[in-house]
């Protein structure tokens, strides 16, 4: 394991440097994390409006017949930085994983991978214009 040493070089006080820039991440951060599950629940309630008929093929995402799952498609705030996506309806489970006698109908992991990558990005500039910011 290598060891790794920073040291930053600024006429201000250390501390308050770091404080400063921990602080701009936390709110580049929660943003974030806020836009992250906004735009994955909405594409998941997106990609499972199409109408039935036809019915959905094998590794498609589910057509919509009632509206149900669709519905039961809600985002929560558990705490800063920390967002909930949830499917209520029972059978969503089956849908996105299949089952023995049906092939799944993903509609929650593709949305996930979808936005993953823009999250990460948005971090890692939050994190390159922080450090810009306060030299």
């Amino acid at each position: 394991m290598a060891d790794v040493v920073v040291k930053i070089k600024t006429t201000k006080n250390p501390r308050a440097f770091i404080n400063s820039v921990k602080k701009d991440i936390r709110s580049v951060s929660r943003q974030a994390t806020y836009d992250f599950s906004r735009s994955c629940a909405a594409h998941m309630r997106k990609t499972v409006s199409v109408k039935y008929p036809p019915a959905s093929q094998a590794k498609m995402p589910p057509h919509m017949r009632t509206g149900n799952l669709r519905s039961s498609i809600y985002r929560e705030k558990v705490a800063d930085m920390h967002h909930r996506i949830t499917v209520g309806a029972e059978y969503g489970v089956y849908l996105e994983y299949g089952t023995r006698n049906m092939a799944a109908r993903p509609f929650f992991r593709p949305a996930i991978e979808i936005y993953k990558r823009e999250f990460i990005t948005k971090m890692k500039k939050a994190g390159r214009s922080a450090a810009v910011a306060h030299r």
